[in-house]
């Protein structure tokens, strides 16, 4: 069986559609969504209503999403980041909040367990950027695997059996036995690792092995219909970069 670990939309409706049609052709059959569905992009209802056709296997709670139902203050949002939440909650339906309200902050099965941020304080927000921060994540969580997103930076740290860590970048992860692996598959919506390209990671649990991808995606458009909106000029900008 295949998964597709998808993170960080941010209403980017172009880069979803791409994640999703390459998801399909690599043979997906099921999606696990780390959150932040909606924040900054143009279409946050259209990538509601995808996210929701995908029948994903769990959906979690980022904390644009906690923001634009009402469950997080702004307070600890940019203006852009926050301008772009109060521009999404004029559009959204009430069911629409209810369902991001509804999310958890973290899932947990046999052999793996995903968050949107830091697994030490899921509720905190916090991110994971540094060797430091991905030393202490591995003791938060105690499954072979860790799903986590919101620092849209695509990367694997894997826990050898002497306790180092190691962190790559790498295309691949072969999943072995007696080690543990921290993933995030980066952002399909607004990646920050200078790679403009949508990213997402596809974990084929049959053979053990964890794919990072990158997918091209029709940027302009996105970036355009942000512009049009009367949404913040850097909103658009960024996709053009990555960062």
């Amino acid at each position: 069986m295949k998964m597709a670990i998808i993170s960080d939309i941010h209403g980017n409706l172009e880069a979803l559609i791409s994640i999703v049609e390459d998801s399909k052709a690599e043979r997906v059959q099921s999606y696990i969504c780390l959150g932040d569905i909606v924040g900054y992009g143009a279409d946050p209802i259209k990538c509601l209503e995808i996210i929701a056709s995908l029948s994903p296997k769990v959906v979690i709670m980022g904390n644009h999403d906690a923001a634009a139902s009402g469950m997080e203050s702004l307070r600890n949002f940019n203006e852009y980041a926050a301008d772009a939440i109060l521009w999404t909650i004029g559009r959204m339906s009430r069911a629409q909040m209810e369902y991001l309200s509804s999310l958890p902050y973290f899932y947990k099965e046999d052999g793996w367990v995903a968050y949107h941020a830091n697994p030490c304080d899921p509720k905190g927000w916090g991110y994971v950027l540094s060797r430091r921060d991905v030393e202490r994540c591995f003791g938060c969580f105690d499954t072979t695997l860790c799903f986590i997103g919101h620092s849209h930076i695509q990367f694997s740290a894997e826990l050898l059996e002497d306790g180092t860590v190691r962190i790559s970048q790498q295309e691949e992860i072969c999943i072995k036995e007696g080690r543990r692996y921290l993933i995030n598959p980066g952002s399909v919506g607004q990646p920050r690792d200078g790679d403009p390209r949508a990213s997402y990671a596809i974990w084929d649990m049959d053979a053990g092995i964890i794919s990072l991808k990158r997918v091209d995606y029709d940027i302009a458009s996105a970036s355009r219909k942000i512009l049009m909106a009367g949404l913040p000029r850097l909103l658009a900008e960024r996709l053009e970069i990555g960062f």
